[in-house]
C-alpha cells in the first residue's frame, strides 16, 4: 500500500502464489470521492515485475518497488523497479540493484531518499543478523544504492550496544 498526493495504491501482492489469474490487477487505485478501487487503467505488464513480497513507495512522479522473492527461484532478490503510471500508460523502469537482496524488509523515504531497512537475505532462515540489521540508502537523485549505518537491534532479541554481545559486528 503506497499514498502518492491524493491517492492510495494497493500494489502486487502474491499474484502468483494466491491467485493465478493474470486478469486480476496488479495496481488499483482508491477514489475517495467516490469511496472505491479501481484497477490503474493501464496496468504494468505483468513479465517486468514479477516479485513477491516486495517494499513500495511514492517517489513523487511514481513508485519505488525494492526487494521481494522472485517467484521463479524462490530466492530474495536485489531488485529494484520504478513504476510511472500515467493515465495513457505505464513503464516500468529497473533501476540500480540494492547492495544485498532482501525480503521482508521496511522501505520509507526521507529528503529524496528511500532507506531499504532491515528483513531477511535467505528464506525461512534468520542466519545472518548482518543481513537483518543493514540498512541501504537509495539516493534518488543519483540513482543508487549505498551502505548506511547498521541498526543496533538485529530484531533477534541481542543487544549489541553490549561489547560481549558484539560477535557480528
Amino acid at each position: 500500500m503506497v499514498a502518492s498526493k491524493s491517492n492510495l495504491f494497493a500494489i502486487g501482492g502474491l499474484r502468483d502464489v494466491c491467485v493465478r489469474d493474470p486478469v486480476i490487477p496488479f495496481v488499483e487505485m482508491f477514489h475517495g470521492q467516490t469511496n472505491a478501487w479501481d484497477p490503474v487503467p493501464y496496468q504494468p505488464a505483468v513479465q517486468d515485475l514479477e516479485i513477491d513480497s516486495f517494499c513500495a513507495v511514492s517517489t513523487g512522479s511514481g513508485l519505488l518497488l525494492v526487494g521481494g522473492v522472485d517467484p521463479k527461484t524462490n530466492r530474495c532478490t536485489s531488485r529494484v523497479s520504478s513504476i510511472e503510471l500515467r493515465d495513457d500508460s505505464s513503464t516500468v523502469i529497473q533501476l540500480s540493484s540494492l547492495l544485498f537482496p532482501r525480503a521482508g524488509h521496511c522501505l520509507v523515504t526521507s529528503a529524496e531518499k528511500a532507506y531499504a531497512i532491515g528483513g531477511f537475505q535467505t528464506l525461512n532462515t534468520h542466519d545472518s543478523p548482518d543481513g537483518i540489521r543493514s540498512v541501504e540508502r537509495y539516493n534518488m537523485a543519483k540513482g543508487q544504492f549505498s551502505e548506511f549505518n547498521f541498526m543496533v537491534f538485529s530484531g533477534t532479541g541481542d543487544d549489541y550496544s553490549n561489547p560481549n554481545n558484539n560477535r557480528n559486528l
